[in-house]
């Protein structure tokens, strides 16, 4: 390519939309001034509640190990508030030990106010994920568990995406198919 016609070379360039040493150069262009998008490696607890306590009308959670009680105590007080609230969590010692969460708490108030389902995923084909999404225009995505190690122990990253609606629903419809397997 360097020792070839320039003029062919400055057109090739301009076609892949180049720089002058041939490296891809991109132009993010925001087509919504509402669309956030945003990374986290520290204190993603915090910013997950605080979107959390803003929810109107759902949240879905697929996450694969959820130890931390601030994250379910957050989940049964938006039960409480009529907030459509489904969780997705692995089955396993992690998740469902005698000193682990008190996720029937979460399933008695669901079933009291019908609005949320709690579902576990069998451990042959491993759910491994870990988002969040909220009212339908918020998702959180990363490696980020909801846990103690996440929050304390653990190097972790987190992505908040807002009001980008084609990305969200494919989440959505990702949580779906997990809910039917």
């Amino acid at each position: 390519f360097n020792r070839g016609d320039e003029t062919l070379k400055s057109e090739i360039l301009k076609r892949c939309n180049s720089d002058e040493k041939g490296f891809l150069v991109t132009h993010y262009v925001q087509a919504n001034n509402n669309e956030v998008e945003q990374v986290y490696f520290e204190g993603i607890r915090d910013i997950i509640l605080q979107e959390i306590s803003q929810a109107k009308d759902n949240i879905f959670v697929a996450v694969a190990w959820f130890t931390n009680h601030h994250f379910l105590d957050a989940l049964c007080e938006k039960v409480k508030q009529g907030v459509s609230v489904e969780i997705i969590i692995l089955n396993d010692y992690i998740n469902n030990w005698i000193e682990g969460l008190d996720f029937q708490k979460f399933i008695d108030l669901g079933k009291e106010a019908g609005n949320s389902k709690f579902y576990f995923c069998g451990s042959d084909n491993i759910m491994h994920h870990k988002f969040c999404i909220i009212d339908s225009k918020i998702l959180f995505n990363g490696s980020y568990n909801w846990t103690y190690y996440a929050e304390h122990r653990n190097f972790e990253n987190c992505m908040l995406l807002k009001n980008k609606p084609t990305l969200i629903n494919e989440f959505v419809e990702e949580f779906n198919r997990l809910k039917n397997r």
